[in-house]
């Protein structure tokens, strides 16, 4: 994967009491969301329980929504089975220094 198929995004969700913090490769913010959605635990836990649909609610979810003032930030909430689910999209750029990691 080259150029824009492969650029990173953060992504920073709140569900039911938790924060989860993940990275994805995806050509669109919108990409992101949707590859980060079918891949979260939680959400397919709901939806193997019959809670609701999974590509329902990928499908109807929307376009994420740029954040005021920010650069390269997007946000989009929903509801999953009565909890608030709230999820921000950050293009993460690469740098030239050595990425630091912590175990």
């Amino acid at each position: 994967m080259t150029g824009q198929q492969s650029r990173k995004f953060t992504i920073i969700a709140e569900f039911e009491g938790e924060t989860s913090v993940t990275q994805v490769r995806a050509g669109s913010a919108d990409n992101a969301f949707r590859a980060w959605a079918r891949e979260n635990s939680h959400l397919r836990r709901h939806a193997n329980k019959g809670a609701f649909d999974l590509k329902d609610f990928i499908r109807d979810a929307g376009r994420v929504i740029p954040v005021n003032r920010c650069q390269n930030v997007w946000c989009i909430s929903g509801l999953v089975s009565g909890h608030l689910l709230l999820v921000h999209i950050i293009l993460t750029v690469a740098s030239r220094e050595r990425a630091i990691t912590t175990s």
